[in-house]
This record gives structure tokens, C-alpha cells and sequence, in this order.
């Protein structure tokens, strides 16, 4: 399953980025949309930065759901971003569920624009292998991620 999401912003693409690699923002931001037990670390080389994510997530999942999930559950985000100042910057990230199994991946496109201000271009991609069921666990999951990807991009315009 593919889900896409794209934001513009008043701030420029520098200020956007250094949103998305600042510990105190991350933390901020996960904590805002009800996240627990954040944790953020950020490894720096070069014009590559890594950003490791931990915490727990809310969940009110479907009946057929519940023996995968519990009402929190801990995710691993790992993100490497790439560029350099003036953008664009790229980032590659992977979300681990603890407890459910679906691979999330996702690609992040972040750049200025001629007008003023930047831009950000987010596709996702979600696959679960679980037979028979697998279809079902991916619409639940993938419409919990595009609400908190709209809510998230919210977050970071009105912040950052």
C-alpha cells in the first residue's frame, strides 16, 4: 500500500530541515500528538545525518487486530538524511513495529521554492505478509499513518 503526502511552508528550506534533525523538536512534536517514553538520538557525518526515534504510540485497533496489538505500542523510526545547505535534502526512514508485522518505508523530498518558502514530498509505502489478513492490517495502519503524517506536517509549519 502507498500513501502520499506533500506540504508547503512559509519557512524556508533551511529552517524546515533543521526542524526535522533538532532532538528538542522531534521530541516536542511526538509528544504533542500523545507519543510516550520519547526517546531521540542524532548521529551527525558529513552532510548525512541520522535520526533514531523510539516511543510509544496510542492504538484503539479493530477486533481482528488486537491479538497483534496492545493499546501502546513501541515503534523504532530510523531516518538518514542527506543534502547540504540551500537544500533539497532526501531522507530515507524505516519504521519497526514491535509486535505487528508490516515493513514501513519511506522516502522524503524536502525543497525551497523560487517564490519563497519550501516544500516537502513524503511517499510511503506499507507491506504486511501476513496471509489472508495482510490486505486488512495494511488499510488499518496505513490510515493511522496518513493521519499522523497530516498531523505531523501540521505540527512542523506552525513550529519550526
Amino acid at each position: 500500500m502507498k500513501i502520499k503526502a506533500d506540504q508547503k511552508f512559509e519557512q524556508d528550506v533551511d529552517a524546515i530541515y533543521a526542524s526535522y534533525i533538532d532532538k528538542d523538536f522531534i521530541k516536542a512534536k511526538l509528544e504533542a500528538a500523545g507519543d510516550r517514553n520519547v526517546k531521540v538520538k542524532i548521529k551527525r557525518d558529513g552532510e548525512k545525518v541520522k535520526v533514531v526515534t523510539t516511543r510509544e504510540v496510542k492504538t484503539n485497533p479493530p477486533g481482528f487486530l488486537k491479538r497483534f496489538l496492545k493499546p501502546w505500542n513501541k515503534l523504532t523510526q530510523t531516518e538518514v538524511w542527506k543534502g547540504s545547505e540551500g537544500g533539497p535534502y532526501k531522507a530515507k526512514i524505516q519504521i519497526e513495529t514491535e509486535g505487528l508485522p508490516i515493513e514501513i518505508f519511506v522516502k522524503v523530498k524536502l525543497e525551497g521554492k523560487k517564490k519563497g518558502g519550501s516544500a516537502v514530498d513524503i511517499s510511503t509505502d506499507l507491506d504486511c505478509s501476513v496471509p489472508l489478513i495482510g490486505g486488512k492490517i495494511e488499510k488499518v495502519v496505513g490510515a493511522e499513518s496518513s493521519r499522523g503524517l497530516k498531523r505531523d506536517l501540521r505540527y512542523v509549519a506552525e513550529h519550526a
